[in-house]
């Protein structure tokens, strides 16, 4: 998955088929945007709390653009790991999308 486009208020995902489901319009999710790294400094990412406003598949492709509205962000420490994906509850609270 890649992020084509992020604003305040939303985001534009390239969703690969890598065997991760695709979500479905009005799922809510917890998205963490790695930022580059910079000399010095702790390896930052943007935690953003979305929910799922468009799906657009592109033809003869092996991916499908997925458009989030962003409710909440904020700026965090990268953690490191595995990727995981598990959508959030809709509470706000759920796991990490990469």
């Amino acid at each position: 998955m890649f992020t084509e486009n992020i604003s305040r208020d939303g985001m534009l995902l390239r969703w690969e088929a890598s065997g991760v489901p695709i979500p479905r319009v009005g799922d809510m999710l917890i998205v963490e945007v790695e930022l580059p790294e910079q000399q010095g400094f702790e390896r930052r990412c943007i935690r953003c709390q979305a929910t799922v406003a468009r799906l657009d598949p592109e033809p003869d492709a092996t991916f499908t653009w997925v458009g989030l509205a962003i409710h909440a962000m904020d700026f965090r420490v990268a953690q490191a790991g595995a990727v995981q994906m598990e959508p959030a509850g809709y509470n706000g609270r759920g796991g990490r999308v990469f």
